[in-house]
C-alpha cells in the first residue's frame, strides 16, 4: 500500500508544473491573465464543491467548519495545511516561464536557480 501512496504522491507533484503550463496557455487564449486565473480557481472550487457534497460525512464535516472555528476546536495541523497551500499556490506562480497571472507585479523567480523578487 505505501509504494502506492509514494507512486501517487510523485504522480501528484508533476502535475503542479503542468497545471502551470496550461494556465499559461489559457492565458494567452483568453489574453487576460486575471481571466485565466478567474478559470482556474473557479475550475477547481466546482470540482471541490462537487467532491463535498457528494457525501454525506463530507458535507456535515464541511458545515461544520464555522462553529469549530468559533469555537476555537479546529487541530493546528488544519490551519498549518492551508498555509502550505498558501505558500504553494504564491510560489508556483514564480517558477512557470508563462505566468498565468500577468498582472501580479509582485512576484519570486527561481526558477533561474536564483531567488529574486522581480517588482
Amino acid at each position: 500500500m505505501i509504494p502506492l501512496l509514494v507512486l501517487a504522491t510523485v504522480l501528484a507533484g508533476m502535475l503542479g508544473p503542468m497545471q502551470s503550463a496550461v494556465n499559461g496557455q489559457v492565458g494567452k487564449l483568453l489574453g487576460d491573465g486575471n481571466a485565466s486565473a478567474v478559470v482556474s480557481f473557479g475550475s477547481g472550487l466546482v470540482v471541490m464543491a462537487i467532491i463535498i457534497l457528494a457525501r454525506r460525512s463530507t458535507r456535515e464535516q464541511f458545515a461544520a467548519i464555522p462553529r469549530k472555528m468559533k469555537a476555537h476546536r479546529l487541530p493546528w495541523w488544519n490551519w498549518f495545511a492551508g498555509c502550505c497551500g498558501a505558500v504553494i499556490v504564491f510560489f508556483r506562480r514564480g517558477n512557470s516561464f508563462d505566468s498565468w497571472c500577468g498582472n501580479f507585479p509582485n512576484h519570486v523567480n527561481f526558477w533561474d536557480g536564483n531567488f529574486r523578487f522581480d517588482l
